[in-house]
């Protein structure tokens, strides 16, 4: 399950303002241009920086 945390172009002072909701949540808002530019933006820089390894399924232990 993919949550997003609600933190287009709004400052907030602290962490526990920000709110969070499910993907096809936040698409179906009147930001989803916006929360798909910032979808793309982000697994651009998860790769850019391997914050994941793909591996094979079959290795994935205990797989749900």
């Amino acid at each position: 399950m993919l949550w997003l945390v609600l933190a287009l172009a709004v400052v907030f002072q602290n962490t526990a303002e920000l709110k969070f909701m499910k993907y096809d949540v936040a698409m179906a808002t009147p930001d989803k241009e916006k929360w798909e530019e910032t979808v793309i933006t982000k697994h651009e820089n998860m790769l850019k920086y391997k914050v994941f390894e793909e591996v094979p399924e079959m290795e994935v232990p205990n797989k749900v």
